[in-house]
Formats: C-alpha cells, structure tokens, sequence
C-alpha cells in the first residue's frame, strides 16, 4: 500500500485558504493512484502532527503543497511529522533543486518519501502558462503579449524570490510570450510598478501563490491600479497607465497544480500508473515546449 499527504499552510482567518489542497488531493483521489490521499495542515485540522499515524499504508509520500523552499517545508513539516532523521542537506539543494528524502518513522513503522514543494518542481511552470490561458481563455496565449510571474519576495528567505525567477527564466526560454519578468511583493522589482516593465499593450499578471487570500485578493490589484478599493472589484482584463492587465489570481487554485503533486511523489517513487494522464485530461493540455515526465510515471498565501 502507498498514501500521499499533501502538505499546506492553512488558515485560521480565511476559510478558503484550504480550498486548493481539498480540490488537488479529491482528483488525485479519482486517479486510483494511492491506497490512502489525506490532506494536513499547519493553522487546520488535521494537522501536520496526526496525520501519519492516521495511515494505514506503510510507504508514505509526503509533498509540501508549498511556494518554495524555507522555514515551513524544512524545518517546520518534518519536526510535526516527527521525522527524526531529516536535515535539510538530505535534499542537496540550492534553492530550486529539491527533490526528497526518504526517512523512517519509527514509532509507527513506516518509510516517509519527504518531497520538496511543489512551487520548485520543473512542472510548475506549465501550471503558469495554463493559468494564463485560463485567465485570457486563450490556449495560444503569448504573441503580442507580456507575462509576469508575481511573488511574496523577502529578505527573510531568499528561496522566496529565487522559485520565481527560475520559473520566470524557463517561460523566457521558451520564447512564447514577448516579454517574462519576475515581479515581487516585498522587493524590487515591485509589482505596484508593473506596466514600467513592460513594453507590451497586455500584461498577464500570475501571482506565485497556493491560494487566493489576502494578497492576492486585496493587495496586488491595488498596488497595481486595477481598483481603488478591492471591495469594489476590478475588470478582467483592466486599464493601468494605457495596458490591459490580465490579472489571473492565485496560481495554486489551477486544476494543473494535482499534476504538480504527482509528479514530486513519482520523483520520489511513487507507482502513480497513468493518474498523470488522467489529471492533465481534466485539467486541460498544456504546450509542453521542455518538460518530459519523470521516471516511473508511465507541482500560501
């Protein structure tokens, strides 16, 4: 037997925080792929603490339904999860390379395939470029038109910028929209200046994060200009400086994000058969100019 724990923040002030992680943990649970799905949180129940001793399968791939690499997915994760043997240099990575580690929890006799978040995994920037067809309800989406990925960005952590300059520098690489920057909330280049950046007539607007909430829901459309006041609302696409700002919302409420999942446990080994198949038929096709599947497979606000 095999169980997947999809990993998130949760919230205790807004109860849509959660959303995403119940909607990519019930299409996993569809494919058939795991025995066992379960979702566990850090500010919800169930919590992080519980959960693996709420399983019945003795192989336990956990992923961290998380933005990037820091303080939740290393440190504060594996301590719930009581994995006694984790140290962050089991991933070897610089920032955007995580991949997993496979430890033991000995009090319940289980092997845990610890996953690095999805935020960083290379099929992450196919669930940006769908997002922005999903926000114009164009699937050709890019000629004649600029794309900017948008993060928290903090001095605290510099892994924060660091997911969405790699995934901004692999859509530039692709050469499909005119022009790619990587925006921030906390840091320079700061999203309130968006249409300085871009030369292009629309702009889509993709904010790197797992669910709709605050920021994204109050703060960017009004550091941008979309609305005075967010309580208003604000046009899709709207008017800034002589642009039309195609602003899409949380990039982790995209169907493509259970994608994402699957591919981190089948990088960690997971026998997920077909399931990836099966989630891209319901989320839609991506133009896929760089990513091949993993082995073995037959991605807070």
């Amino acid at each position: 037997m095999q169980a997947l724990v999809i990993a998130a923040h949760g919230s205790h002030l807004n109860p849509d925080a959660s959303d995403p992680t119940y909607a990519h943990a019930d299409t996993i649970r569809e494919t058939g792929a795991f025995d066992e799905v379960r979702e566990a949180f850090w500010k919800e129940e169930p919590h992080f603490r519980e959960v693996i001793r709420t399983l019945e399968a003795d192989e336990v791939f956990v992923v961290p339904l998380f933005i990037s690499e820091g303080y939740f997915t290393e440190e504060v994760i594996p301590r719930e999860l009581r994995l006694d043997d984790w140290d962050p240099e089991k991933w070897d990575s610089d920032g955007t390379s995580a991949s997993q580690a496979t430890l033991e929890a000995d009090d319940v006799g289980k092997t845990i395939h610890y996953c690095g978040p999805v935020g960083t995994h290379d099929a992450m920037t196919d669930v940006i470029v769908q997002r922005a067809e999903t926000a114009t309800g164009d699937p050709d989406v890019g000629e004649g038109v600029g794309l900017a990925v948008v993060g928290h960005g903090t001095e605290r952590n510099e892994n924060s910028a660091k997911a969405i300059e790699y995934h901004s520098e692999r859509i530039r690489e692709r050469e499909r929209f005119d022009e790619v920057k990587a925006l921030f909330m906390d840091e320079e280049p700061e999203v309130d200046d968006v249409t300085d950046f871009f030369e292009s007539d629309d702009i889509v607007v993709v904010p790197l994060f797992i669910a709709d909430g605050y920021h994204t829901q109050e703060d960017i459309p009004e550091d941008m200009g979309l609305t005075e006041d967010y309580r208003l609302g604000w046009d899709v696409p709207g008017e800034v400086d002589g642009h039309r700002i195609w602003y899409t919302g949380a990039v982790g409420t995209e169907d493509l994000m259970a994608d994402v999942v699957l591919e981190r446990a089948a990088d960690a080994g997971a026998d997920i058969g077909d399931a990836r198949e099966t989630v891209r038929d319901i989320a839609g096709s991506v133009a896929d100019a760089d990513h091949e599947p993993s082995a073995g497979t037959g991605a807070g606000d």
